[in-house]
């Protein structure tokens, strides 16, 4: 039913799928049964509804290690990373947290900067202001960044994707995470000898 064309069949069948997979045994029966290929698709509907759903069901799918595996190899990359761009917060936050999700796991890391990940990802982090849905996009892309900075081989990607000047900036944040999340990718940054320097310029060690 997710791949169907009506629009309402495929949104209501994708909130099934969404529910049923916040339990953790029914997760790797999705995958088996092909289910992240319709999710996939879902992700470049014309619909934000399906979208946004998608994006959850993805969430909740890459809290396993070898779904996460499985999303990028099944291309789901691009789209994620596209979804970050869209004017709609929640597609935007769910996004974010599916990408992040993905960057847990060490063999996708470097995979996510080649695929484009950086610059929307550090672009979210000056999400600015407007209540939760904005913390939780900033959030989302900050600890995405944060699993990829577990990688000392994406620093100096990420440092010629300008991420340091947004990290200053929620360094101040009154959110206790944004700010946590902040301090933890620019120590990464610090500890590595081509980029240090550039976390700590410019008003960083203030």
């Amino acid at each position: 039913l997710c791949k169907s064309k009506t629009t309402e069949v495929a949104k209501f069948a994708c909130m099934v799928i969404c529910n049923i997979s916040t339990h953790a045994a029914n997760q790797p029966k999705i995958v088996k049964l092909d289910g992240l290929r319709p999710l996939l698709d879902l992700l470049r509907s014309d619909n934000e509804q399906c979208q946004k759903t998608a994006a959850m069901t993805l969430t909740n799918l890459g809290t396993s290690g070898i779904n996460q595996v499985h999303i990028v190899k099944q291309g789901g990359l691009l789209p994620l990373i596209e979804l970050t761009k869209s004017e709609n917060p929640d597609c935007n936050r769910y996004a974010g947290m599916a990408l992040c999700n993905l960057a847990v796991n060490r063999q996708n890391r470097r995979a996510m900067v080649d695929a484009g990940s950086l610059r929307p990802l550090v672009k979210m982090l000056s999400a600015g202001e407007g209540g939760k849905a904005k913390l939780e996009i900033i959030r989302a892309a900050a600890l995405a960044l944060y699993n990829i900075s577990a990688n000392a081989s994406n620093h100096i990607p990420m440092v010629k994707n300008k991420i340091c000047e947004p990290l200053f900036a929620l360094c101040a944040s009154p959110d206790v995470d944004i700010k946590r999340y902040a301090a933890m990718i620019l120590s990464n940054l610090a500890a590595n000898v081509e980029t240090r320097a550039a976390a700590t310029r410019s008003g960083g060690l203030q």
